[in-house]
């Protein structure tokens, strides 16, 4: 059985046509039957900011998309923390600089109730005839009837939410409202309406009505939402899967026959699998168990993979119901080469292909910063190269490189760690710059631009190194670009990876197609070795010709 409500919302203006927050009830039918329940959210822009309206819209439309493009496998909390953090990001990235938002969110899901707060909207509860206010105020007084939001989406690079959760109950009533309504109806005149016996439309409607018969306030948002039947408690909805040791070639799950491992990672796995039910083949990618903290960063990077769009990410498969028995995630199979071995194998790759990935690379990264992603472990091993599509697809995503855990991490990983990283500064869009040019760097070189950094004492006096040292015939443009996305202090690196990305295709190489290997000794002697025969016989064929034409 199901979870079934009666829903309803309503939002105003004193001014028409102007509305300053977003107020919405998002229902994705096909996945509330797998599992997601249902997501309310009321959001409203910071008066005194840039821009209140997109900014609220923009906060309610990603904690939407993150909330329904995460597995049901994973926990509901985590994934509204991760909604609320992507809305925070999401506002900062877009628009004029300094928008903020309060918002508040209410997921109903199986036989639970979960909220997700910052700022100054208020989440009720009315259950046995009488309200009970879920959520708390984050407000400072200013002065006599002044008050300040003290936590919003938007104020910083982290966003400082409340999160709570609960037992459902049949016939509770949850209602979202915003201050142009619980600031200006009394708390008796709230109970009366909740106690009146209509729908959650209705309910929704009288608030807002009230509110505006007392005051007219710039704006006046509710969400209301009964809860009619629940489920039986011996569902499931919302358990965890668990994560299993990995699998090996020949072995079969869930009806997938494992054949080949393609991927190793320090965080997960990558297998090419055969689908028993459709006969496909397909990739399996299975979180690993000795990595700590591993399975909610395993369920974010299969619910970004569901969400963004991209030619250079490979397309999450959504199985039935009820059949995934692990921790794992289906994606669509291309036969490809690991980048870091394909770097390795030519001893860095033609001029020509490098900048072409690099652009891919690029413009998946600006995807995700797009929406409020930060990569965090951008480097060759995370890639894999489709030499018939002649692109990349990339992996790894871990928003960041994780404090404790880099001091441990080999220095393949360390050195593709952007400075800041090692102060535990969280990861940003710089820092994925940072990583980009190292793999850039890599790529053209298949050397690293500060040498192999094993641990932040590396980094007391960076030494950058010019490309030109490993292969001369490279541009000194696309020395500099490379110098500027490398940078140590992040205010000289690009801001972001469009600024990267335009001024690499702003550098003119001289010789487009493969360019020359490293410079080595051995290379310059056998060089002009090859000067010095082609001169003898050059000198020989006009002897030759000479006497020829003097004898006859």
């Amino acid at each position: 059985m199901r979870l079934f409500l009666d829903i309803g919302y309503c939002e105003r203006s004193a001014k028409r046509g102007s509305l300053p927050g977003s107020c919405a009830t998002i229902v994705a039918d096909n996945l509330a039957e797998a599992g997601h329940g249902v997501l309310l959210a009321c959001a409203e822009g910071i008066a005194n900011r840039p821009d209140p309206a997109p900014a609220a819209r923009c906060a309610t439309t990603t904690l939407g998309d993150i909330y329904y493009s995460a597995p049901t496998s994973g926990s509901t909390r985590s994934t509204l923390q991760e909604g609320m953090n992507a809305a925070n990001r999401a506002i900062r990235a877009a628009g004029e600089r300094g928008r903020a938002a309060a918002v508040a969110a209410l997921v109903l899901q199986g036989r639970r109730w979960y909220t997700a707060h910052a700022g100054h909207i208020r989440v009720w509860r009315y259950r046995d005839l009488q309200v009970k206010q879920l959520t708390r105020d984050h407000l400072l007084p200013r002065a006599p009837w002044q008050v300040e939001v003290t936590r919003a989406c938007g104020y910083g690079d982290t966003v400082e939410a409340d999160y709570d959760e609960g037992e459902l109950k049949e016939g509770d009533l949850f209602v979202l409202t915003t201050p142009g309504v619980h600031d200006v109806l009394p708390g008796a005149a709230l109970l009366g309406v909740l106690q009146v016996d209509g729908t959650a439309q209705q309910i929704a409607e009288l608030l807002v009505q009230r509110a505006l018969a007392i005051h007219a306030p710039a704006y006046a948002a509710v969400c209301v939402a009964r809860v009619e039947k629940l489920p039986a408690r011996t569902d499931t909805v919302g358990a965890v899967l668990p994560v299993i040791e990995l699998p090996k070639p020949g072995a079969e799950i869930d009806g997938f026959v494992i054949e080949k491992l393609v991927l190793k990672s320090r965080r997960f796995r990558l297998y090419r699998a055969r689908d028993r039910e459709s006969d496909e083949t397909v990739t399996l990618r299975f979180p690993d168990p000795a990595y700590e903290e591993n399975t909610q960063a395993f369920l974010r990077e299969e619910s970004i993979g569901r969400r963004v769009d991209s030619p250079y990410l490979l397309k999450p498969i959504t199985l039935r119901a009820g059949r995934r028995t692990a921790l794992y995630a289906v994606i669509e199979y291309r036969k490809t080469e690991n980048l870091a071995k394909r770097i390795r194998r030519k001893q860095g790759l033609p001029t020509r292909e490098a900048l072409r990935l690099a652009d891919q690379l690029l413009g998946v990264l600006e995807t995700f910063h797009r929406q409020g992603v930060i990569h965090g472990d951008v480097r060759p091993h995370n890639v894999l190269y489709d030499k018939t599509r002649r692109q990349i697809y990339l992996f790894g995503i871990a928003g960041s490189p994780g404090g404790a855990r880099k001091s441990r991490s080999p220095s393949g990983i360390l050195s593709y760690c952007a400075p800041e990283i090692f102060d535990d500064s969280p990861g940003t869009e710089r820092s994925d710059v940072f990583s980009a040019g190292v793999t850039l760097y890599r790529m053209l070189t298949n050397e690293y631009p500060y040498g192999r950094i094993r641990s932040d004492m590396n980094w007391k006096e960076p030494q950058y190194t010019p490309i030109q040292r490993h292969r001369e015939a490279l541009p000194v443009a696309l020395d500099d670009v490379l110098a500027r996305a490398c940078a140590p202090d992040p205010k000289d690196r690009y801001a972001s990876v469009a600024q990267f990305a335009a001024a690499l295709s702003a550098v003119q190489v001289a010789s487009p197609g493969s360019a020359p290997r490293p410079t080595t000794a051995r290379s310059a002697a056998a060089a002009q070795a090859q000067w010095a025969w082609g001169l003898a016989a050059g000198l020989l064929a006009a002897l030759l010709g000479y006497l020829y034409v003097a004898l006859r």
